[in-house]
């Protein structure tokens, strides 16, 4: 009888608690997220990450909040980015990209890092010769579905990451010019003319070479370890429960949600005791399911 009786009330206790989390649910004042990419903040915290999400809708977020003029600089940023996800080579799907409120640039990454490149020039202008309040992240493509860019974000504070970028860029070894004809190999302090060649014809394009490729290469990769060390950037926006599935076809039966933690810990625990299992799945900004 005793036994019975601490069933019974523990069975109430339970009960009674998920009374008060779906009573209180409906006062709750999160909107959980919808979809794979959620509804984000409109700008990123430094030292954050954003991994396998919308990257254009994120940026978009950033530019409405803090571009005044020009903002259809962005419209040509999509479009690189679109293209930049058809490439195989990693290093041409990675790009700086600089937020101001006068427009954005979006720089490739291994040319930030060789100076004397118009991406080494341009990113390090606005720290050195402006007042500029500059949001800067680093952009990872990885794929195109239709016209949505995927991949990761991470966010830097952009004074702070000039000063990085500043102390760890190579020398430029040299430039190469491109015609429809040939190639020629020019000093990197020297005059590029966008023209035709004499001798070998229309001009197509120019790259700056780095004095140590290798250099460049063990820069770029300690570059990706430390901003995949970074943390996420997202909120806990609530706390959902769910019975564990009793099949691989089973989602879990929903049992309530709260915006407090220890609350919904408490709940696991207490269905612990008569007998069933629970666990609790975060509702995330990001629209990311994370469970605890």
């Amino acid at each position: 009888m005793c036994l019975m009786q601490g069933k019974v009330i523990v069975l109430y206790h339970y009960f009674t608690l998920f009374f008060v989390l779906k009573q209180t649910g409906a006062e709750l004042k999160y909107t959980p997220a919808k979809g794979n990419s959620g509804e984000r903040r409109k700008a990123m915290k430094a030292g954050t990450k954003a991994l396998n999400t919308d990257i254009v809708k994120v940026m978009q977020g950033i530019v409405n909040s803090h571009v005044e003029h020009y903002q259809s600089d962005f419209e040509l940023d999509i479009e690189v980015l679109k293209e930049a996800a058809g490439k195989p080579e990693r290093t041409e799907r990675i790009f700086v990209w600089l937020c101001r409120p006068c427009g954005t640039w979006l720089l490739r990454e291994k040319n930030v890092f060789i100076k004397r490149t118009r991406e080494n020039n341009t990113f390090c202008f606005y720290a050195e010769q402006t007042r500029d309040a500059v949001q800067c992240c680093v952009i990872e493509v990885h794929s195109l579905y239709g016209d949505t860019v995927r991949g990761n974000l991470f966010a830097f504070n952009y004074p702070e990451y000039y000063q990085h970028v500043k102390f760890m860029s190579v020398s430029a070894g040299s430039i190469v010019v491109d015609y429809a004809n040939g190639s020629r190999i020019l000093p990197p302090e020297a005059r590029i003319i966008v023209g035709p060649d004499y001798g070998l014809g229309n001009f197509v394009s120019y790259r700056f070479v780095p004095e140590s490729a290798e250099q460049l290469d063990i820069i770029l990769l300690n570059e990706k370890r430390n901003r995949d060390r970074l943390k996420e950037d997202y909120q806990i926006l609530g706390y959902e429960l769910y019975e564990y599935p009793k099949s691989p076809e089973d989602k879990g039966r929903y049992h309530g949600k709260t915006p407090i933690l220890e609350q919904a810990e408490t709940a696991v625990r207490t269905a612990k005791e008569s007998g069933i299992a629970l666990f609790i799945k975060a509702v995330c900004s990001d629209g990311k399911e994370r469970y605890l």
